[in-house]
């Protein structure tokens, strides 16, 4: 990895506080959450505290890695947090003097490639003696004049970081900071501590194993999404391979989305029954997830978490960052349907009048996948995630 280097974490003394922020989307604060169990186990002695989003906080805030969970909406939007009225991240900024900051660390640390709103934001309220940051010259929602280079202890990658996976970076940074776990092996699952009595009853259909489908994402969907229709002749290609029910899942805005994808299932004939859930937590999404036969969808939320619990997963990748998220997890029951092309790694900036990257991904090699790794989660026990 390329990569410039300054200066080393030192913590000695009396106890010290590190602020871990998992910021992006759901499926970007899995896989960074790879980070917590190095940390703990670099710094067993300081408080280890989470600074991230309710989503989030749901899956993390029992995780043995950590001391203390902390909202990062609350900090950085301070006093209007609980108001829920339009423009209440302008007022935020506008009164932020007024309380910020409300809470202290002794370091900061970013472990997230891109700079994102929130970050800045609580880059500004949280008072901290150092900060560690590791971007790679992205910005989301921000320009880059609004993040401050003067970070203390700054570990940078290359701008062209998205060629290599996401752990060769996470590796790169823990092992300047002095950690030793190796990060493709950390402990992800937060089925193992996340008691399953706080979640509805996970079986839908009395019992009977589904497949589940995550068809949508957060950001942009115009690039990452499969053609809907494509799911349901997935399924009549699997034919008898393919599970007699499902369970299709998204956020509450993609309800439509979601319908669409049970009709065209529903039309092959060969499902028995077709469960549509857009309104369910995170937790509760978690807990359906450990009954399923496999979670096949686009670049998303729900395939990230699959994967980190172990569950038998096809993930149907666009090619605007390529494989920087995807693939990880068990070779053999989580895999990637792709079609690579020669502008792979456009960073979303698409040079086709549509994206051929996803399109371009026939259902046949859908299905085929699909088979192989139905076929292989039979011969073995659930696995450990990042084996």
């Amino acid at each position: 990895m390329s990569a410039t280097l300054r200066g080393s974490v030192v913590m000695t003394g009396e106890q010290r506080t590190i602020g871990v922020v998992l910021g992006g989307h759901l499926g970007d604060s899995v896989v960074y959450s790879a980070v917590l169990e190095p940390l703990r186990e670099r710094f067993a002695d300081e408080e280890i505290v989470l600074i991230a989003r309710p989503t989030t906080l749901e899956l993390f805030a029992a995780s043995p890695y950590i001391d203390r969970a902390v909202s990062a909406d609350e900090l950085v939007l301070g006093p209007w947090f609980r108001l829920p009225i339009p423009g209440r991240e302008t007022f935020a900024r506008m009164t932020r003097r007024l309380w910020a900051p409300v809470f202290e660390v002794d370091t900061l640390l970013f472990p997230f490639l891109s700079v994102t709103r929130l970050h800045t934001g609580l880059l500004q309220v949280v008072k901290h003696r150092e900060a560690i940051g590791c971007v790679g010259g992205a910005y989301l929602g921000v320009s880059p004049e609004a993040w401050d280079h003067r970070l203390t202890r700054p570990y940078r990658v290359a701008t062209d970081h998205i060629r290599e996976h996401i752990f060769d970076h996470l590796a790169g940074l823990l092992d300047w900071m002095g950690c030793s776990v190796d990060i493709r092996g950390a402990a992800l699952n937060p089925a193992d501590w996340v008691p399953t009595a706080e979640v509805p009853d996970a079986r839908p259909f009395g019992g009977a194993r589904y497949g589940m489908i995550f068809p949508g994402c957060s950001f942009r969907g115009d690039i990452k999404i499969w053609p809907l229709e494509r799911y349901g002749q997935m399924v009549a290609i699997l034919g008898k391979d393919a599970p007699e029910n499902w369970m299709i899942c998204g956020k509450p805005d993609e309800l439509a989305r979601c319908r669409r994808v049970a009709e065209t299932i529903m039309k092959t004939g060969r499902a028995k029954e077709i469960l549509v859930c857009c309104d369910s937590s995170v937790r509760e999404v978690a807990a359906a997830m450990t009954q399923a036969t496999f979670v096949v969808g686009a670049d998303n939320g729900g395939l990230h978490l699959a994967v980190a619990m172990g569950i038998p997963t096809v993930t149907i990748l666009s090619g605007t960052l390529g494989h920087l998220y995807f693939p990880w997890g068990d070779s053999r029951i989580n895999r990637v349907a792709e079609e690579p092309m020669d502008c792979w790694y456009c960073r979303y900036k698409c040079v086709h009048p549509r994206p051929l990257c996803i399109e371009s991904i026939s259902s046949d090699t859908v299905a085929e996948i699909c088979r192989f790794v139905l076929a292989a989660s039979l011969t073995r026990d659930r696995p450990t995630p990042g084996a």
